[in-house]
């Protein structure tokens, strides 16, 4: 744990994804109240907090950048013990109550979302077992969240909620205006490239990610707090570095789907990943997330007019025109 500046610390706490180790939660003081923006991954978030000194029975209120388990965890713990209210964004909010009255309407619904992009019935039968949502579904029907629509006038004035749609439907930033400093969640991280998915059947979710990272790079930022890593400067550079990687996964997936037509889990199967990794050296989470990376992409690029579709026997496969 670090003291940045009298108002933030940072607090890195391990968490179970291979690629990630750990997730940072930030406990922020500004104009006389306490905030807590992220969770990590489970309820032993509470005793890792409270050995790291963070006075829990003063906080506020806790601030969520998205709804994936790495970053919501801990908070209907902290919710229950401490009766602090959590806000999350109206997006993500919608989809964990989707989760919460009909988890089976979920699974089967991304279950036969997958098939017809050519995910293999031999995949299909352990999916459940290392996708987060049904490895932690007990976690998120306990939720008891609002979103930040809900917070009173006039609280928390030092901390803008800045909507950036693209990592997760309602993915949220923090921005404290007369630090420069922005808490990013999974929006921008340094060193690592956030995972753009699909969260339905339609939306341009990549399309939307880079709006974002528009909307973002206009603030006047001078300090980034992401949700893994550490605290960093150069926000524009790194927003720049960011958007080469997707306009590069791009020329890729075009110069894949080249010569001949190809579903979303053939083309994620044929693709380069971190370290030059294939898909079948990952496990079962990695490609997971691979999987949904190919399919925003390849839904980016149809919005774009880059890839042409066509279903046959229940399949959708893509082409370059």
């Amino acid at each position: 744990m670090t003291t940045l500046t009298s108002k933030v610390k940072d607090i890195e706490i391990p968490i179970n994804i291979r690629a990630l180790k750990t997730s940072t939660i930030y406990h922020v003081q500004a104009n006389g109240e306490n905030i807590l923006i992220d969770t990590g991954m489970d309820p032993g978030t509470e005793r890792y907090l409270i050995e790291k000194n963070v006075a829990l029975k003063d906080l506020d209120a806790i601030f969520l950048t998205h709804l994936h388990i790495d970053h919501l965890g801990g908070a209907q713990k902290l919710h229950q013990d401490y009766s602090v209210p959590v806000y999350i964004g109206k997006e993500d909010l919608i989809r964990i109550r989707t989760i919460q009255e009909k988890p089976e309407g979920f699974l089967e619904e991304l279950i036969d979302f997958l098939k017809i992009n050519g995910v293999p019935e031999t995949y299909i039968e352990k999916f459940g077992e290392s996708h987060p949502v049904v490895m932690e579904l007990d976690n998120y029907r306990s939720l008891d969240l609002d979103d930040f629509s809900s917070i009173e006038r006039g609280r928390f004035e030092d901390i803008k909620v800045v909507n950036t749609p693209g990592h997760s439907p309602g993915s949220t930033c923090f921005y404290m205006k007369n630090e420069g400093f922005l808490f990013t969640g999974d929006h921008i991280l340094e060193r690592i490239t956030p995972n753009i998915s699909f969260f339905d059947r339609e939306t341009d979710m990549l399309g939307l990610y880079i709006e974002s990272l528009k909307k973002t790079v206009q603030l006047h930022v001078k300090r980034v707090f992401p949700g893994h890593g550490r605290p960093f400067e150069g926000l524009v550079e790194r927003t720049e570095t960011i958007i080469a990687h997707h306009r590069a996964r791009i020329e890729e997936i075009k110069d894949i789907a080249n010569e001949s037509w190809l579903d979303a889990y053939e083309i994620a199967g044929r693709m380069t990943w971190s370290r030059g990794r294939k898909m079948d050296s990952m496990n079962s989470m990695e490609q997971n997330f691979a999987i949904g990376e190919a399919i925003a992409h390849i839904r980016h690029m149809k919005n774009l007019g880059i890839l042409e579709e066509k279903e046959t026997g229940g399949i959708i496969r893509y082409r370059t025109p």
